[in-house]
C-alpha cells in the first residue's frame, strides 16, 4: 500500500515571519466602540501580541487587515488609526499591512452591513497606513499583498491591481510566492455560493487561476476571525484567527454552548492568536500561537503580566499545573507539526464527523439571506498542535468522496490514515480500498475470534495483493457477558487483550511462521496505563513478524458513568506517548478519543473540550511530545 503524498518541510529554515489579523483597535484603550463588551479588550490584546511576537523574533510581520474597528466614514477612524500605530510601535520586526473591510469598507455587495469600499476610502487609508497593495523579496520568498476589498468592483483601481498582480507574479516565478489578502477566496469549495465571508466570482476564479498558474505556495487571509485550512492545486489556503475576538456566527460549528460571560461566543479566548510561519528549503509550516486572549495594559511589561504557571510547572500533569483561562501557552519556538516529521507514532480515533461542512445560520448581522457552509477546522488545529499524526477512521469515511478528498488534504500535511471494517472486504470494498491506497497506510479487518483461523488464507491473499492488513478480533458482551457491578452492560470491543497473548497462537500467528497479516491490534482495558503492557506486547508481536497497533481506552468500564478526572486523562495520554516511543518501526498508539464525550455511552475526558478548545490534558500532552521530538 503506497504512502500518502506529503508536502514536507525540510532542510534549513530560511525565513520566519509572523502574521496577525483583525486587531480591531479602538480609539481609546478600555472603551469599546461597538456593542460588544469584549471589544474594550482589543487594544490591550494587541499590546500583549506585540510583546509575544517580539519574543519569537520573526524577520518581519504582516497584518492581514482590520487594523482598526471604526470604518472610514466614522469619526473614530483617525484616532483609532493613530492608536494602532502607537500600539505597534514597540514591534521590533518590520511591519507590513494590507487593508480589511473595517479599514477601507466592505467588498462590493448591495447588502453589506457597512459602506462598501470607495476610492475616497482607499485614499483616506493610504494617508494613514500607506499603499493598499505591494510586494517585497525576502530570501527565497516574494511576498505579495493585495487589496482584496476592491475585487469585483469593476473600478479602474481594480483593473490596475490585476495588471500589477499578474506582472508581479510573472516577474518573480523564480521565487517562492506567498500571497496575502484580507478577504478569503472561499471557505470549503471553489464553487461555493457567494456570502459575506468569501470572494465572489469572477474575482475568485481569476485569483485561484493566477495562484495555480504561477505555483503560489500559499494564500493567507483573515476577516472571519476563525481558523480554516484547505488546498487548491499547489496552493495552501489559510484563513487565520483574530487577535481581538471570535466571530459569533462561527460558534455554530461547535457542539457545546459558550460559557456564561463569553458574549455568546465572541469572547471565546482560547481560539484567539496569531501565526508564526517558518519557510524551509523545502516547504513551509504555519504554527498557530494561541494567545488565549492575553492582555497587557499600558505600562505593563510582559514579565509583570505573566500569569503564574505559564512557564513553570508545565511538565507536571494535573489541573493545578496549568495556566488559568487567559494565560499564554507560548513556550518558545513551536516544534510540533506533521510536515516537520520526527513525531512519535501516536494518533487518535476520529469518532465525530470531521470532514464535511456544516451550515452556519443566517443572522441578520453579516449574512441575512441564507446559510453558509463552514467546517470545524479547529479539529485539524488540535491535531497539529499536539502532534497526533496517525488518524483512524471508519470505512464510511473512505467510501465518501468528499471525506476522502479531505483525507488527501490532511495527508498532504503529513497525517497518516488507517481504516477498519468488520469482515473481509467484498469485491466492491476491495476496489474502494485499492483506490484509496494513496491515502491509507493500513486496513484493519475485524473478525470474530472463532473465524480468524479459517480466514487466514483470505487474509494472506489481501496482504499479497498490496493491502497492509492488520487483524483485530471482535470482543462483545454477547461473548464474554460484560457486567458492571454485577449488572449486564452492552459493549462492543475489538482488539486482542493484553492479558491474553496466547490467543495469537490459537489463531495461527505463531513465532517462526510467515504471518498471514502485517500486524495486529491490541486494546488496553479502559484506563489501563499503556506503558504497563507495551513491552510484553512488543515481545509477543515482534518475533512473529507483526507490527503492533495499540488502542488506548480512555475512561472507565461503566458506559453509564463518567470515570476519572481531567488530570487522569492527561496522565493517560502522556503515558501513551512514552509507550509510543518504545515501538519498533511500523507500530502505533491510538487514543480512543480526541474530544470530551459528555453525552452518550462511556462519557470520558479527552484532550480537548466540546468547543475544540485546549485543556490541561492537551497542554500536558503537547509539552511532553515537544520534549520528545
Amino acid at each position: 500500500m503506497s504512502q500518502p503524498v506529503v508536502s514536507p518541510a525540510s532542510g534549513t529554515c530560511l525565513a520566519r515571519f509572523a502574521v496577525i489579523a483583525d486587531t480591531h483597535v479602538g480609539p481609546v484603550d478600555g472603551v469599546t466602540p461597538s456593542p460588544w463588551v469584549s471589544n474594550r479588550l482589543a487594544n490591550d490584546r494587541v499590546r500583549a501580541v506585540v510583546a509575544r511576537v517580539n519574543q519569537l523574533a520573526p524577520d518581519f510581520v504582516i497584518h492581514l487587515g482590520d487594523m482598526v474597528h471604526p470604518t472610514p466614514d466614522q469619526p473614530g477612524y483617525v484616532p483609532a488609526a493613530n492608536r494602532f500605530h502607537q500600539l505597534m510601535a514597540p514591534l521590533e520586526a518590520p511591519l507590513h499591512v494590507i487593508p480589511g473591510n473595517h479599514d477601507i469598507g466592505d467588498k462590493p455587495m448591495v447588502w453589506t452591513p457597512a459602506k462598501i469600499c470607495t476610492d475616497d476610502f482607499v485614499a483616506h487609508y493610504e494617508a494613514l497606513f500607506g499603499a493598499d497593495h505591494g510586494a517585497f523579496t525576502h530570501g527565497p520568498m516574494r511576498v505579495v499583498m493585495v487589496n482584496s476589498q476592491i475585487i469585483n468592483s469593476g473600478s479602474d483601481r481594480e483593473a490596475a491591481q490585476w495588471a500589477w498582480l499578474e506582472a508581479e507574479l510573472a516577474a518573480h516565478q523564480d521565487k517562492r510566492l506567498f500571497v496575502f489578502g484580507h478577504q478569503p477566496l472561499r471557505l470549503v469549495a471553489a464553487d461555493e455560493a457567494e456570502h459575506y465571508d468569501n470572494t465572489a466570482e469572477p474575482g475568485r476564479g481569476r485569483m485561484l487561476d493566477l495562484l495555480a498558474r504561477y505555483g503560489a505556495e500559499s494564500w493567507m487571509s483573515a476577516h472571519v476571525h476563525t481558523f480554516f485550512y484547505d488546498r487548491e492545486g499547489p496552493t495552501d489556503l489559510y484563513v487565520l484567527p483574530a487577535v481581538s475576538a471570535l466571530r459569533l456566527d462561527y460558534s455554530e460549528l461547535f457542539k457545546a454552548p459558550p460559557p456564561e460571560g463569553d458574549e455568546f461566543g465572541r469572547n471565546d479566548r482560547d481560539k484567539l492568536g496569531f501565526a508564526l510561519v517558518e519557510v524551509f528549503e523545502a516547504g513551509h509550516v504555519v504554527h498557530h500561537i494561541r494567545t488565549h486572549g492575553e492582555t497587557l495594559v499600558e505600562g505593563e511589561t510582559l514579565a509583570e503580566g505573566e500569569r503564574a504557571g505559564s512557564e513553570a510547572g508545565l511538565d507536571a500533569v494535573g489541573e493545578e499545573a496549568f495556566p488559568v483561562p487567559g494565560a499564554p501557552l507560548l513556550r518558545g519556538m513551536p516544534r510540533l507539526h506533521p510536515r516537520l516529521g520526527g513525531l512519535l507514532p501516536i494518533g487518535v480515533e476520529l469518532r465525530d464527523p470531521w470532514a464535511k461542512p456544516l451550515e452556519v445560520a443566517y443572522s441578520g448581522v453579516v449574512d441575512a439571506f441564507g446559510r453558509k457552509p463552514a467546517r470545524d477546522d479547529y479539529r485539524l488545529l488540535a491535531l497539529i498542535e499536539t502532534g497526533l499524526n496517525r488518524l483512524r477512521v471508519p470505512l464510511m469515511d473512505v467510501a465518501d468522496p468528499e471525506t476522502r478528498a479531505r483525507m488527501r488534504t490532511f495527508a498532504a500535511n503529513g497525517f497518516t490514515f488507517s481504516t477498519f471494517l468488520f469482515g473481509l472486504p467484498d469485491a466492491a470494498t476491495y476496489a474502494l480500498l485499492a483506490g484509496a491506497a494513496d491515502v491509507l497506510s493500513q486496513v484493519t479487518i475485524i473478525l470474530p475470534k472463532a473465524q480468524i483461523a479459517g480466514k487466514a488464507g483470505e487474509l494472506a491473499a489481501l496482504k499479497r495483493a498490496g493491502l497492509k492488513v492488520f487483524l483485530s478480533p471482535l470482543r462483545s458482551s454477547a461473548d464474554h457477558g460484560h457486567s458492571v457491578e454485577g449488572r449486564f452492560a452492552h459493549v462492543i470491543d475489538q482488539g486482542f487483550e493484553p492479558g491474553a497473548l496466547g490467543l495469537l497462537d490459537e489463531v495461527g500467528l505463531v513465532a517462526g511462521a510467515v504471518p498471514f497479516v502485517d500486524g495486529v491490534v491490541f486494546e488496553t482495558v479502559r484506563g489501563e496505563a499503556p506503558t504497563g503492557v507495551i513491552e510484553a506486547l512488543i515481545g509477543a508481536t515482534a518475533p512473529r513478524g507483526l507490527s503492533l497497533s495499540l488502542t488506548v481506552k480512555m475512561g472507565g468500564a461503566n458506559p453509564a458513568a463518567l470515570t476519572g478526572s481531567r488530570a487522569d486523562a492527561a496522565a493517560l495520554a502522556c503515558d501513551a506517548l512514552e509507550a509510543a516511543a518504545l515501538l519498533p518501526a511500523g507500530g502505533e498508539v491510538i487514543l480512543d478519543t480526541l474530544t470530551d464525550i459528555d453525552r452518550g455511552y462511556f462519557p470520558r475526558f479527552g484532550l480537548y473540550d466540546r468547543r475544540m478548545n485546549p485543556t490541561a490534558a492537551s497542554m500536558a500532552f503537547a509539552r511532553r511530545h515537544e520534549a520528545a521530538v
